[in-house]
Parts: structure tokens; C-alpha cells; sequence
């Protein structure tokens, strides 16, 4: 099925959507761009007010005009909800705020904020991953602006390239740049570990963007925001990620060597049924809380 997206007013198939046209130059060529990924649930975009006030809220934080773009993306989203037949089928939006136009300086913009949402299909985790978990190997990495949303991955792609090769693993875990290293992100997700059964997650400070399921979780469980050192990661007894799109997920080996005894823990299957809980309370009573 083609999929149907929204840019700058207009809908069309997805594969038609220009996001990279040589008009928006401070997205496109200055990386002048953020966006939030989130799923649909039968026919409901997932948590959709806390994703609309995260965009708001970063393009705040970088001086990003936004005039009546957000309004627009909010205007966007039901008409994409039913032209992609979400009801029947679930889907991935990813909304954007571009920064357009540019003033001759060729670093200023000239208007407010560009809106878009693309339309894909939605994968779910796969069976084997949800059962052993993800394997994930570490690379030194400090985002500059990390509160905020970028569409800048060249670390995480570079990763994929280097440490993630290196180990055979799924993804990358970064970590603080020096001496006694503490754990931070994943390329596209967020982390918790567990010790002697505290559920830890590295605090929300300026190295992190501090993802809108990591709060959730943190809502539903006694949770810990604390600095985890990377060299303590022998006494962690789990650890699992977190991201709008997997939901939460075990992780059980980072740089080839197991966490705890190497599969999902206890713990973490108890996150894992309290997010779809959640889930499904929100396709059957439309809240989404467990």
C-alpha cells in the first residue's frame, strides 16, 4: 500500500515527498532540522500531545520560529490517521520542523519553521529479539544539543560502520568520552539497567534526549534517574532499551560479553507486559496507562 505524508499544506504519496529540496536550506544543508518518530495504535497516534509538545519544546530550545507549523502538523495528523487506512493497519509518523528558507547570511532563517510528517510502514520488533534481546556494543559519543531532536545520525551511522560490525551486534550503546565512562543513549533509544532489583536509567541532564516511553516507564515503575559508570556494568543483573516505535526490549550482551546471565531478565518481562498493558488498554478505552 502507498502511503500517504503531509508537507508545507500539501498531502501526496510519500516517495513524493521533497523534504530534501534545494529551497530548504537551513535543513538541508545546515542541519537545521528536528523531528519525533511515533507509532499508531488502532488508529490513534501513540501519546501524540507529549510528541507535539517535545517538537514545541526543542524548537524553543534552538530559536526555532515554529508560527502556526505545529498547528498544522496537529490539523495533518487525522487526515493521515484516515487516508493510511490506520484503523486497519498500524503505521510510523515522523513530524518535522524545518528551518526553510534562508537569509543571505545563509545561516538565519527567513520565515517560520517548515511542517512535515512522513508516513511509513510499521515493523514491530521481531520474535527473536523480544525473546533473547538486543546485543549492543559501546562507542564514546557526546551529542552537541543532545535535549534536542536532529536529524544529524552520522554518529550512529558511523557506529553501525565500526563498533556494531566489530562485535556482530544490533545496535550501539554510547557512552560519556574520558576516564570512567558513564552509560548514555542508544542511537535511537533509551536505556535502563537493573542492580539488585533498582531500575536505573541514566538522568535527563544535558547529555541525553530523554525519550517520551523512558518517562512513561519511569511513571508506571519505581525508578532511578542516576549516573551509571560503564565500569560497574559487571553487577548489572539486566538491561533493557526503550523507544516510541520498539517499546521496551531486553538487552543481554553489550561488546560480545553477557549482561547478568545473558537473557531477558524477570524484570525486564515485567516492563515488557506493562507497556502492552498499556497498549492494549489503549485500543479497547482509549487511555493509554496500564
Amino acid at each position: 500500500m502507498t502511503m500517504t505524508s503531509f508537507h508545507r499544506g500539501q498531502f501526496g504519496p510519500t516517495h513524493d515527498i521533497g523534504l530534501l529540496g534545494v529551497d530548504d536550506v537551513l535543513g538541508t544543508l545546515r542541519g537545521y532540522r528536528i523531528f519525533t518518530t511515533v507509532r499508531t495504535v488502532a488508529g490513534q497516534l501513540l501519546d501524540q500531545d507529549a510528541h507535539l509538545n517535545r517538537l514545541f519544546n526543542a524548537a524553543e530550545f534552538i530559536q526555532m520560529s515554529v508560527g502556526n507549523a505545529i498547528h498544522e502538523l496537529r490539523d495533518a495528523i487525522p487526515t493521515l490517521l484516515q487516508t493510511n487506512q490506520c484503523h486497519k493497519q498500524d503505521v510510523v509518523m515522523q513530524l518535522f520542523l524545518s528551518g526553510g528558507g534562508v537569509q543571505p547570511t545563509g545561516m538565519s532563517a527567513l520565515d517560520a519553521a517548515w511542517p512535515s510528517i512522513l508516513v511509513r510502514e510499521y515493523h514491530p520488533v521481531s520474535d527473536d529479539l523480544l525473546q533473547n534481546g538486543f546485543k549492543l556494543a559501546t562507542m564514546a559519543h557526546e551529542r552537541a544539543f543532545a535535549p534536542v531532536k536532529f536529524t544529524f545520525y552520522a554518529s550512529s551511522v558511523i557506529a553501525h560502520h565500526t563498533v556494531v560490525k566489530q562485535h556482530q551486534a544490533d545496535d550501539v550503546l554510547f557512552l560519556t568520552c574520558g576516564n570512567n565512562p558513564m552509560i548514555l543513549e542508544g542511537s535511537t533509544f533509551n536505556v535502563f539497567v537493573v542492580q539488585n532489583g533498582t531500575i536505573m536509567t541514566p538522568r535527563a541532564d544535558d547529555r541525553i534526549l530523554a525519550g517520551i516511553t523512558r518517562r512513561r516507564i519511569l511513571e508506571w515503575v519505581d525508578g532511578v534517574e542516576t549516573d551509571i559508570l560503564w565500569s560497574d556494568r559487571g553487577e548489572w543483573d539486566e538491561m533493557f532499551l526503550c523507544s516510541s516505535v520498539r517499546g521496551a526490549v531486553g538487552v543481554t550482551m553489550v561488546d560480545g560479553k553477557p549482561i547478568g546471565d545473558g537473557k531477558v531478565g524477570p524484570i525486564t518481562k515485567e516492563v515488557m507486559i506493562t507497556m502492552n498493558k498499556a497498549l492494549n488498554r489503549l485500543m479497547h478505552d482509549g487511555c493509554y496507562y496500564p
